[in-house]
């Protein structure tokens, strides 16, 4: 239904002999819904076809594909949050809108002894701690913030409306979230972390890379 708009603007365009680029369309089926990739080629004045010819081909796997490969640059493989690449960018964008008066902040959380976790229980349960953390994390960050993990026991949450006391609720929350016991197998695992924040005001003179460095400060000096 979403895409008539586009199928009739290609087929009236090809119906005036003008040249169209292959365009793609989802197409509705029996069995459900199909990605497809069209050509269009005006014969109305074929004698032996006297019509507009489509020919199409199913390209759900590919674009299946291409999603996930574009998921993967921009997302961490372990836990699904967005990686450090596209952290960076939310916070540059981020920054712009501070220019016109809007203020972020910048968190870093980082789990406290993850070293010991992994010498002691194993890769297999840091792992895990990994994505419970991460699972935590996203629950306690609001809609429209951003939380990453940047690498290793290191994560990063982007507070997109900074105004009053917003970061501090979000960093209050997202410690008690961790701080709950973590049950795995036949073991139970206590978990703290330290979380360091920067903020950008408007007049601030800073890129992503410096209020990423301030938050990292903030958080050594929390740890």
């Amino acid at each position: 239904e979403n895409d008539r708009p586009r199928v009739s603007y290609a087929l009236e365009t090809r119906v005036g002999d003008s040249p169209v680029q292959p365009f793609e369309f989802e197409l509705t089926t029996i069995d459900g819904t199909l990605e497809v990739e069209a050509t269009c080629t005006n014969l109305l004045y074929s004698e032996a076809v006297r019509g507009i010819v489509l020919n199409v081909r199913d390209v759900s796997e590919r674009k299946e594909f291409e999603r996930r490969l574009a998921h993967q640059a921009f997302h961490d493989d372990l836990t699904g949050l967005a990686n450090r690449v596209l952290f960076r960018d939310r916070v540059e964008h981020a920054l712009a809108r501070v220019e016109r008066g809007s203020s972020i902040a910048v968190m870093l959380v980082d789990i406290d002894d993850f070293k010991s976790v992994n010498d002691t229980l194993g890769h297999q349960a840091g792992d895990e701690l990994i994505r419970v953390v991460s699972e935590r994390i996203a629950g306690a960050a609001r809609t429209a913030d951003t939380a990453a993990r940047l690498g290793g026991d290191e994560f990063a949450v982007l507070i997109e409306d900074d105004s009053g006391d917003n970061s501090d609720l979000v960093a209050r929350r997202l410690l008690r979230a961790i701080a709950l016991p973590v049950h795995s197998d036949d073991r139970t695992t206590s978990v703290t972390a330290s979380i360091g924040i920067a903020r950008a005001r408007p007049g601030d003179a800073l890129d992503a890379d410096a209020l990423l460095r301030n938050a990292d400060v903030a958080m050594h000096f929390a740890k």
